[in-house]
């Protein structure tokens, strides 16, 4: 058995260090797009607790965007601050 990471693996584990440091950092969500053709990186967002949200921003008049947002949950120890 190859203990390589296949390149899904690898996205899903930057996707979860970017999820953790936001907390540290005391953010309360975070926000992304991606395009409406990129189905593999949509069924991550998805399987990652990210659900769907209204275009936002310069990809309001994008019929192509799909945007996503995850709230995080709060840790006491840090001041909130809101992802744009």
């Amino acid at each position: 058995m190859s203990t390589e990471i296949t390149g899904a693996g690898k996205l899903a584990s930057q996707l979860f260090y970017l999820e953790n440091e936001a907390k540290r950092l005391g953010y309360t969500r975070l926000r992304l797009e991606t395009g409406d053709r990129q189905g593999p990186a949509m069924a991550l967002y998805e399987s990652s607790g990210f659900r769907l949200i209204s275009p936002f921003g310069r990809h309001v008049n994008d019929p192509t965007s799909v945007c996503y947002e995850l709230h995080l949950l709060a840790d006491p120890d840090v001041v909130p601050k809101v992802a744009l």
